[in-house]
């Protein structure tokens, strides 16, 4: 088994360590187990022999590591430790398997550092990349990453650029969410991007020329440059799902003063409003099939005196009641919510 284990994803290796620890598995399920790495493996997926193993354990004892695989996927990209409520992002990536696996070896920083990019996960608003830092030595505990001249481009189009704060084609907020330490040398940390809406990305490419780790808990201490010696370019041929997603787009019947809604959209990870206001309390609930919503509200830019917000809910596209939806803005103001006519989901272009 420790052979077999050497050539597994995390997810899987979660799973292989359950059924190594419990000798209550039948075994009919142990023999399925462990056969399955000896099989095809199918390419690019988070996970790929997890859901084999589920379905036979499900079949044969009823076990579902729910609480484990549910604790790994928050672990990585939930964001409810900084104030963000995604939920619906992690139940897209653990229930639809909503991720992209980059299976891509390490790159030389220097004498000392490598860097990869284990996961991608991308939709019409968000963008979503878990960094992996290897040093040769010892990494302090509490220090995290920090990649400060990152720069995004999607299919030659710059879509971020962290050096100057310029916004390109879309509005953004980004952030970076520390990750539980793999170990005394390695450092994993997630960038989450939030846009006024991503392009269908073919090709994506992250550039950089500085690394560096700095102490969090103690702002004091001396940051660690890690500098390049050379820019370095990882470039990910999106998958296919990631190109041609599935969404609802929506017009609202709203006229206002104090806000604007341009955009309405429910993806695999949720329901999305962007929204342009002079008033920065200006908030809306979502009443889909008679249940209350609430919000998750980001500034994404300030124009003029007009600020420009994403409102975030809980709510896929799979669980929305197109003919049921509707808004109450902070006025109580009722707005009318009814799909966009004319247009195929799939292929708008925004």
């Amino acid at each position: 088994m420790k052979q077999q284990k050497d050539n597994i994803d995390e997810i899987d290796r979660l799973l292989y360590d359950y059924f190594e620890k419990n000798d209550n598995i039948p075994e009919k399920t142990a023999k399925v187990i462990s056969k399955t790495p000896h099989r095809k493996k199918i390419r690019n997926n988070l996970s790929k022999v997890a859901v084999l193993i589920l379905t036979v354990s499900v079949l044969t004892t009823g076990v579902v590591l729910a609480k484990e695989i549910t604790n790994f996927f928050k672990d990585l990209f939930g964001l409810s430790s900084i104030g963000i409520n995604n939920d619906s992002v992690v139940s897209a990536i653990e229930n639809k398997d909503y991720i992209q696996n980059i299976e891509m070896n390490y790159i030389k920083l220097n004498d000392e550092f490598s860097i990869k990019i284990d996961y991608l996960m991308l939709d019409d608003i968000n963008l979503y990349a878990v960094f992996s830092l290897k040093s040769e030595s010892e990494i302090k505990p509490n220090y995290r990453i920090a990649i400060p001249d990152l720069k995004i481009v999607a299919d030659g189009n710059v879509i971020y650029n962290a050096s100057s704060g310029v916004n390109y084609s879309v509005y953004t907020a980004t952030g970076w969410h520390r990750i539980k330490n793999e170990g005394n040398n390695k450092r994993r940390e997630l960038l989450f991007l939030t846009s006024s809406g991503l392009p269908r990305i073919e090709k994506i490419q992250f550039q950089f020329s500085n690394v560096a780790l700095y102490n969090d808990t103690s702002p004091n201490n001396k940051q660690i440059e890690i500098n390049c010696d050379e820019e370095k370019i990882i470039n990910i041929d999106v998958m296919e799902k990631f190109i041609d997603r599935e969404r609802l787009i929506f017009n609202v019947s709203s006229s206002s003063d104090i806000y604007d809604i341009s955009k309405f959209i429910s993806t695999e990870t949720g329901t999305y409003i962007i929204i342009k206001t002079i008033s920065p309390e200006i908030n809306l609930e979502l009443i889909n099939n008679n249940n209350l919503y609430q919000s998750q509200k980001r500034l994404l830019a300030l124009e003029g005196d007009k600020y420009i917000f994403i409102i975030q809910y809980n709510l896929d596209k799979d669980n929305v009641s197109e003919d049921n939806l509707q808004l109450k803005d902070t006025m109580r103001n009722s707005l009318k919510v009814y799909p966009k006519e004319g247009v195929n989901p799939l292929f708008e272009e925004d």
